[in-house]
């Protein structure tokens, strides 16, 4: 399920080496359940140089890398373990209604 761009535009510089550094208006910026917890970022070599941002799942905590195009246009909302546990939840949800209809 494809959630709805953010509109939000991450905003980085470069020096003069090419390393790759947000601005600080973005630290703290929230996307969905992830909020940017670092000003660092680093370019992507296998993924043709796409950059990623240092995030925290606001539900567990949990910090990962993520894609900042995947962050603003909403293909990564959360984590992959609290949005599994939310799925399982639903699933059960839908199974027990179908019983008790």
């Amino acid at each position: 399920m494809l959630r709805e761009p953010t509109g939000v535009k991450i905003t980085y510089e470069r020096d003069a080496q090419g390393a790759v550094t947000l601005t600080p208006d973005m630290l703290k910026q929230k996307f969905g359940d992830w909020v940017i917890v670092s000003t660092v970022a680093q370019r992507d070599a296998v993924s043709k140089g796409h950059i990623r941002v240092l995030c925290m799942c606001t539900k567990c905590r949990r910090v990962s890398w993520i894609r900042a195009d995947s962050l603003t246009n909403g293909d990564s909302a959360g984590c992959r373990s609290c949005h599994a546990k939310e799925r399982g939840a639903f699933e059960r949800d839908r199974a027990q209604a179908k019983k008790d209809f």
